[in-house]
């Protein structure tokens, strides 16, 4: 039997295994799975000499990985100084042998082998470990009430060897600034190295544009108060961002949701953001532990927030409440119920939210917030408590306790389904009565407080307290009374409305405390001057805030002006039941 000569060559293994072989050497198969390739050699195999085949390389199979793959039962890359899948779901990366970083020079000294970070805060300065003994026992999900999802982000971290590369849309003299309202350390010098939990992945230029438009924009539309003073979403917000890839993902998907109006191409970047957030997160609440609880009560805020301010979507419920048995989760937790610049923030963030968001659903808030003179844990100094006033008033503009009275009216209003019974009405009209006296009362005594020769500023605040305390007394009326614009109160209320309203400027940080008494006014107006004030205020405020939800507010109050319009004289227009029905998704934050 003669051969073939046009026969192609065909190696050992891929005859074996009887799957056809390019007939290179070695072949393309064999140069995959890394192992040897023979020639078939026919006049071989014949012969009484034959060519062992050789074995596949053994797989070898590392037994150091981190602890928490371990206990997952999961393959560890084994990274330092944490694993991708550590990174990826934010937990904490711990191996039992350290490796130990060489020297780049001869003359380094033992501090700059040092494995640990040191953050400076405004108490002490706290190090980071890289190795840590001692593991907090991880926190029961089913209490969370999140969905889990096999599926992860796709992201790619790196790992940067200086602080700047991190602020990558900024100048060094910009870098400084924030890191210094941050209270973050510069590194000063490689000798002294300083550990990321999580390194984001910032190539993509747009989002580099969407940090940067973060920074320069959106944080000073969502803060209330000077530009000159320090903007806890900077100083708060971003140094998780750029230690965690989850935070980061949602700070980005924010930015890209205040472009959703002008800039469509680029929200839709932003809507992956926020799709990698929302797995990252549910990824993260099965194992979430102490270290990681600020991150992931920081996305889910992140997430509330993005909702809240698209002003179509009633999802922003659902994050909301997975932030209240979030924090509920960690006050059950003695030993995680620590008291942190973070957390505090988080919380108060979390309370603003929780009670603006009352105006919108007429429920009670879902969780009770603490009393002002009460702290998280304990005495705390004097520095300390001035940041969280400086943090509130950034937050909500106006007085707290204001939005204590929105949480009470609201309460109340939730009550006005049990009328019907006269003993209850009874009560009913008893607390109404009591709640307006405490009202009026608080006004009186702000008012005596005031400084008497107020800066522009403190002058500004005084205006828009007015007039959100005029609204609130407008819509406790409305709970109580309806909404009909024949009682003289109606008039009164909406008259000082537009009176302080007019007096702040435009482009104030103050502009988003008025969305809520600029609705309250469009819906209870009755002249063509007063609609045309409040049509101009909010065409002047969707440009300079850019939210979405302005456009929806806005859209509200030309809805209830059309309806007023086409209807018979004497009939009442309920602004509340045409925003329940035809704009659920609406909030007045």
């Amino acid at each position: 039997m003669s051969t073939n000569p046009n026969r192609r060559t065909v190696c050992l293994r891929c005859a074996k295994i009887k799957q056809a072989c390019d007939g290179g050497s070695p072949c393309a198969r064999c140069k995959r799975l890394d192992v040897s390739c023979e020639p078939n050699d026919p006049a071989k195999h014949n012969s009484s000499f034959s060519i062992p085949i050789s074995k596949p390389s053994r797989i070898v199979r590392t037994h150091t990985g981190c602890s928490s793959c371990k206990k997952r039962r999961r393959k560890c890359d084994e990274a330092r100084p944490r694993c991708s899948d550590c990174r990826r779901l934010c937990l904490d990366c711990h191996y039992s042998n350290p490796v130990t970083v060489p020297s780049t020079s001869s003359d380094s000294s033992p501090s700059d082998q040092s494995p640990t970070a040191t953050i400076t805060t405004s108490n002490s300065p706290i190090s980071v470990p890289h190795v840590s003994q001692s593991q907090p026992p991880p926190l029961d999900h089913s209490i969370l009430g999140y969905p889990q999802d096999s599926m992860t982000a796709s992201q790619s971290p790196h790992d940067w060897s200086d602080i700047a590369d991190l602020w990558p849309t900024t100048s060094r003299s910009n870098l400084d600034l924030h890191l210094a309202h941050a209270r973050i350390t510069p590194i000063s010098s490689p000798s002294l190295p300083i550990i990321m939990s999580t390194v984001p992945d910032l190539s993509a230029a747009e989002d580099k544009s969407l940090l940067n438009h973060y920074m320069k924009v959106v944080a000073r539309v969502l803060s209330r108060r000077d530009d000159r003073q320090p903007n806890p979403y900077l100083t708060k917000i971003l140094p998780m961002a750029f230690q965690n890839q989850l935070v980061m993902n949602a700070v980005l998907a924010l930015s890209a949701s205040h472009w959703k109006k002008m800039q469509p191409g680029i929200f839709r970047r932003g809507t992956i953001h926020q799709t990698n957030a929302l797995k990252s997160l549910a990824k993260l609440l099965p194992h979430i532990e102490n270290t990681s609880a600020d991150a992931a009560l920081s996305a889910t805020l992140l997430l509330c927030m993005i909702e809240l301010f698209d002003g179509t979507s009633s999802h922003w419920q659902f994050h909301l409440d997975g932030a209240r048995r979030l924090l509920s989760a960690l006050d059950q937790k003695a030993d995680w119920s620590r008291k942190s610049e973070l957390r505090t923030f988080y919380r108060q963030l979390y309370h603003y939210l929780d009670s603006a968001t009352t105006i919108s659903t007429c429920h009670p808030p879902l969780l009770e917030a603490p009393k002002d003179s009460d702290s998280d844990s304990g005495p705390s100094p004097a520095s300390s408590h001035r940041d969280d006033q400086d943090d509130e008033e950034a937050l909500y503009g106006v007085p707290k306790s204001l939005f204590h009275f929105v949480d009470k009216i609201n309460g109340l209003a939730y009550q006005r389904k049990f009328r019907e019974d006269p003993i209850f009405e009874t009560m009913f009209q008893a607390s109404a009565s009591s709640l307006d006296k405490e009202l009026t009362q608080w006004s009186q005594e702000h008012q005596i407080s005031e400084a008497h020769d107020p800066t522009p500023d403190q002058l500004a605040v005084r205006h828009a307290t007015t007039a959100f305390e005029q609204a609130l007394q407008l819509r406790l009326h409305q709970v109580v009374n309806g909404y009909s614009l024949q009682h003289e109160k109606v008039g009164q209320c909406v008259g000082q409305i537009l009176e302080s309203i007019q007096e702040i400027r435009y482009g104030s940080p103050l502009e988003s405390s008025l969305i809520f008494p600029l609705v309250m006014a469009g819906g209870s107006c009755s002249t063509d001057s007063e609609r045309l004030i409040i049509n101009d205020r909010f065409l002047v405020m969707e440009r300079t805030l850019g939210f979405r939800y302005i456009y929806t507010a806005h859209e509200l109050v030309q809805k209830v002006w059309k309806q007023r319009d086409t209807i018979q004289d004497g009939e009442d227009v309920n602004w509340a039941a045409i925003r329940y029905f035809q704009i659920p998704g609406l909030a007045l934050v």
